[in-house]
């Protein structure tokens, strides 16, 4: 619902002065922002709402795509190597954002022990590789799995699949 005066379509490029209820808080850090930036407090606003549209139209800094990375960030700095590890097979996709299910967090489980497999140089069936893929679904939060290594890649899925497919 639209409150005060019906709003029009502006040039632009013109120039409308506008008036806003701010916290005083707020208003403080814009006034000195404005004072470092030695340009006025309308257009220290003007420029943040500019940086503001412009950061919600790029991919990178979208919402959604921070609050991954706030994620990764806190995990990394929680954790280390192994907090990221543990939160990957839990993070929203990149493309739709959806959160994944108990089985695309084991594809990924899938991909990420083949990776390691890879960076190690494993052999086929290695322990190491199947120990890893372990930790990490233990790590992730995730049903306990099994993990075979292969010339072609790294299989891993829930016991409860295995006997599905039984």
């Amino acid at each position: 619902m639209q409150q005060g005066r019906p709003r029009v379509e502006r040039d632009p490029n013109e120039r409308i002065p506008t008036s806003i209820r701010l916290r005083g808080e707020i208003f403080n850090k814009l006034s000195a922002a404005a004072t470092g930036h030695d340009w006025s407090l309308g257009r220290e606003v003007e420029v943040r709402l500019e940086k503001s549209f412009a950061a919600e139209a790029d991919p990178v800094f979208a919402p959604e795509s921070r609050r991954i990375a706030t994620r990764l960030h806190a995990n990394y700095v929680a954790g280390g190597v192994d907090g990221v590890m543990e939160l990957l097979p839990k993070l929203p996709d990149g493309q739709t954002f959806e959160e994944p299910d108990e089985n695309e967090g084991w594809l990924r489980l899938q991909r990420m022990a083949g990776k390691i497999a890879e960076m190690t140089g494993a052999a086929s069936g290695s322990s190491a590789a199947v120990g890893t893929a372990t930790s990490i679904a233990e790590g992730a939060g995730l049903a306990a799995g099994v993990a075979t290594v292969s010339g072609a890649g790294t299989d891993v899925a829930s016991k409860a699949s295995r006997r599905r497919k039984g």
